[in-house]
């Protein structure tokens, strides 16, 4: 289970490299994990050229994801929302890529 702590603009264009169209919103999460202290954070690739529909989701929601054996997003559903309409109270005031393509 993931702890939704912000959601990126939708993007959308074609790539300069390949050509190829992209269509993606990007999804900031947390999550414990073993030996870590603290949270794990993770950016989630929901593509919506994959057929899949972006459920109705909030910062502070809980979303459940599964990725098929290559990695790729099979599915996003809520688990938990969070009832906060204000959010956690989070500013962010950059955003950092990591530069790293799937």
């Amino acid at each position: 289970m993931y702890q939704v702590v912000g959601i990126g603009e939708r993007r959308t264009g074609t790539a300069s490299r390949t050509g190829k169209p992209y269509d993606f919103t990007a999804i900031y999460c947390t999550y414990p994990a073993d030996k870590v202290k603290g949270v794990v954070a993770e950016e989630v690739m929901f593509s919506h050229l994959a057929g899949l529909t972006l459920p109705d989701i909030a910062v502070g929601d809980t979303i459940s994801v599964s990725y098929d054996k290559r990695g790729f997003l099979q599915g996003l559903t809520i688990a938990e929302k969070s009832g906060n309409k204000g959010g956690l109270g989070i500013k962010i005031s950059k955003r950092v890529t990591s530069g790293f393509s799937s």
